[in-house]
């Protein structure tokens, strides 16, 4: 069993991460990948998961909550992230429309850019999906460079 979308640089878990890594291992979990949610929680994902060599992996992404938050400095963050070898997808990302903690052009725009990151470099994207996201997918798997004009 592999835990995909684990939370782990959830402040909830500040006392006792390296206990729920021992904890799953023992439960029988072969592995883990760690989502990467803003910048901050990426970064922190990918380091988590360079303690844990073939037992944990991350992801490096923004996910629609903090679309507000993108800029090219993130961009930048995401796209270095990515070249370690623990950082095996570009998320979480895609669009969140129930919640709106940032607007739909905010996530569209965020969604977007990422898609884009992810294609250039060839990783999977691990993300969030609702009717929008899988059409924004859709055009990206034609290979459109300009999604968001559609």
């Amino acid at each position: 069993m592999f835990d995909i979308g684990v939370n782990l640089t959830s402040t909830q878990f500040a006392s006792d991460r390296e206990k729920v890594v021992k904890r799953a291992r023992e439960a029988g979990v072969t592995g883990m990948l760690i989502t990467g949610t803003n910048a901050l929680e990426s970064q922190q994902a990918q380091r988590l998961a360079a303690g844990h060599v073939n037992y944990c992996w991350s992801t490096a992404g923004v996910h629609p909550h903090h679309a507000s938050e993108w800029s090219s400095e993130i961009a930048s963050t995401l796209r270095r992230l990515a070249e370690k070898p623990e950082v095996v997808a570009i998320g979480e990302c895609g669009l969140d429309f129930n919640r709106n903690l940032s607007a739909h052009q905010q996530q569209e725009y965020a969604f977007d850019a990422q898609l884009a990151l992810a294609a250039e470099l060839n990783l999977p994207v691990f993300c969030t999906a609702v009717k929008r996201t899988i059409a924004l997918l859709r055009c990206w798997s034609r290979g459109c460079q300009n999604c968001l004009a559609r």
